[in-house]
């Protein structure tokens, strides 16, 4: 995986400067628009979690990756397409995908409460 910018749109770290259980949002457009959206999220994944990115575990056990891909695909003007979102769960987590490039982790139990 090549080393490219994640934005941290909203990260709120605890006393310890740990990402609190509270959302934590990423614009992972460069990897989107790029045809790889399955590494933004790795990569999100990996920052809201204090891991490197190659020690989080499989993508693949929670989502259809190549799904994901197509699913987020640029059109060949490089637009993404609107009103698009995905959730999924993910070690304890919840991950929601929208169109607008933007990569949102919550505690899974606090979305249930939602």
């Amino acid at each position: 995986m090549n080393e490219e910018p994640l934005t941290v749109i909203d990260e709120q770290p605890d006393e310890d400067g740990v990402a609190s259980a509270g959302a934590r949002t990423y614009d992972i457009g460069t990897y989107m628009r790029a045809g790889r959206t399955c590494e933004g999220i790795v990569r999100a994944l990996g920052r809201a979690l204090r891991t490197e990115p190659h020690d989080v575990p499989l993508l693949h056990a929670a989502v259809d990756c190549d799904a994901v891909e197509r699913l987020f695909r640029p059109s060949r003007d490089g637009r993404l397409l609107d009103d698009l979102s995905l959730t999924f769960g993910y070690e304890g987590q919840s991950v929601t995908i929208t169109a607008d490039c933007r990569l949102t982790i919550r505690d899974a139990a606090e979305s249930a409460q939602r």
